[in-house]
């Protein structure tokens, strides 16, 4: 029977005859000036595999990314919100709490700016950009893929279009 899985690598399947068989048609092949490649197919699946794995790290990663930056939207558009409602109720009632709510949420699209800005900048200051991400809540495990994210695919078009929607 033919087949992937042999049982012990070191001994040759009688299938494929004898270790004296495979020496002769090697130097019989070898006589025409042609060569004869064996392929040990265990390590070119391993290979694959790893193929594999790496673009599905890739791929979470930038699917994570993405993840976050829609929550980050999220979180910007509610605080946004927010910080409308408690600036008209603070038009509306002059208390203080009510002018420190809107400060508070105004933080959250104030932080998104700043590691906007601090990303499009030419000399980038990771630091300025994780302050920012995290002044704009989200979350920190979050910040290195939102930021490699950004760096990586702000010259796609549909992306670049979304942040610039934000931006203004």
């Amino acid at each position: 029977m033919l087949g992937y899985s042999p049982l012990d690598f070191t001994v040759l399947d009688p299938h494929w005859g004898t270790l004296d068989d495979w020496r002769h048609t090697i130097d019989t092949i070898h006589a025409h000036n042609m060569y004869i490649m064996v392929d040990f197919t265990v390590g070119t699946m391993a290979l694959l595999i790893g193929i594999e794995l790496f673009v599905l790290f890739f791929c979470l990663s930038i699917l994570s990314s993405l993840r976050a930056y829609v929550g980050g939207e999220g979180l910007w558009s509610k605080a946004e919100k927010d910080a409308v409602f408690h600036l008209y109720r603070y038009g509306v009632s002059r208390t203080e709490r009510d002018y420190d709510l809107f400060k508070q949420f105004m933080q959250v699209p104030i932080g998104d700016a700043k590691a906007r800005r601090e990303l499009l900048a030419g000399d980038q200051h990771p630091t300025a950009v994780r302050e920012g991400f995290l002044e704009g809540r989200n979350h920190p495990d979050d910040v290195a893929g939102m930021t490699s994210l950004f760096a990586d695919f702000y010259d796609v078009y549909y992306i670049k279009k979304a942040i610039n929607i934000l931006a203004n």
